[in-house]
Parts: structure tokens; C-alpha cells; sequence
């Protein structure tokens, strides 16, 4: 006589622990499911309802071993989602149609910051070695002249005549930049 019971569980494998459905079949098999379900019950926009789903599986992933009744466990893991989606998105403010019509002040004179550097980086590039070096020490590093001095191994007041130098060369060749940049 044999007993055969009928159950929802999983059944048993050779060690007594539920086998686990394919982790990329449940996922072609639900994938859909769940997608509509989070747009059809909770009003989740499509693009979004596929990132919660993605994210589902990922944590169902982790999980996996743990769980009896995959379906279940997921159908729960997205009303959850859902659920802390829109918790989030409650506390979101809206930009007034004034802001989203201003331009961002950052990048409102973006292209005359971006043609500076360029300037100075074509000027730079244009002096002697020493020069660059004095004037990044004094004005990228914020060295003062008597450090500056220290570091080119120099008197102080040989450092400031370097410096007035570098400045005197980089004012040259910026008036030719831009005297070639408005040809």
C-alpha cells in the first residue's frame, strides 16, 4: 500500500531539500508577469516596472535556497518594491515650469570657460619650461614669493623678477591668441 499525498511544495531532491527551479527559466517565465503586474496594480511606468522586476531577481538570487515557493516570494518581493517605489517618489518635489525653462547657471557660459582653458593651455604650452613652472607654483600651487624663491633655489627678489617675467611673456602671447583667434 502506498501513500501519495498531493502538496504544492517543491518536490524533494536526493537529500531532502527542495530542488530549485532554473534561476533563468523562472526569470523568462515571470518576467512578463511581474512587469504587468507592478504596472497594472501599482501604477508603475514601464521603464521603472523593469528595473524593479531586475532588482526582484537579484535579491531573489540571494535567496534562492532559502525559498520554497518561488512565484510567492516574488509576487511579495514586488508589491514590496512597488510599495517603497512610490514611498520614495511621494517625497520628490516637482520642478516648476520656471526652473525647467532656466538653463543650469553652471553651464550657461560654459563654451567662453572651455575657450579660456584652451587659450591658456595654447599660451602655456607657447613659454619656456622655468616660466610654466614659476607660474604654476605661484598661481595652481599658491606658493608666496618667498617660497617660490625657495624653490627655484633663488633670491626673493630674483624670484619676483621671474615671475614679473612669465606674467609679462604669458600677456604677450595671449595678445597674439586671441589677436589669431579673431582673424
Amino acid at each position: 500500500m502506498s501513500l501519495a499525498f498531493e502538496s504544492d511544495e517543491p518536490p524533494l531532491g536526493s537529500f531532502g531539500a527542495p530542488e530549485l527551479p532554473d534561476p533563468a527559466a523562472l526569470y523568462l517565465e515571470k518576467y512578463d508577469f511581474l512587469c504587468r503586474f507592478a504596472q497594472g496594480r501599482f501604477h508603475i511606468p514601464p521603464e521603472e516596472a523593469a528595473s524593479l522586476v531586475h532588482d526582484v531577481f537579484l535579491s531573489y538570487l540571494s535567496v534562492a535556497a532559502t525559498i520554497h515557493r518561488p512565484h510567492d516570494w516574488l509576487v511579495s518581493a514586488i508589491c514590496n518594491a512597488c510599495r517603497y517605489y512610490w514611498r520614495r517618489r511621494a517625497r520628490e518635489v516637482p520642478l516648476s515650469p520656471e526652473m525647467i525653462a532656466r538653463a543650469d547657471p553652471a553651464t550657461e557660459d560654459s563654451e567662453d570657460r572651455l575657450l579660456k582653458k584652451i587659450t591658456i593651455r595654447t599660451v602655456l604650452s607657447r613659454l619656456d619650461p622655468r616660466s610654466r613652472k614659476v607660474l604654476r607654483l605661484r598661481f595652481e600651487d599658491g606658493y608666496k614669493l618667498r617660497e617660490l624663491a625657495r624653490v627655484l633655489g633663488v633670491t626673493d627678489k630674483r624670484a619676483e623678477k621671474l615671475l614679473y617675467r612669465a606674467i609679462g611673456r604669458l600677456r604677450v602671447l595671449d595678445v597674439a591668441a586671441k589677436a589669431n583667434r579673431e582673424r
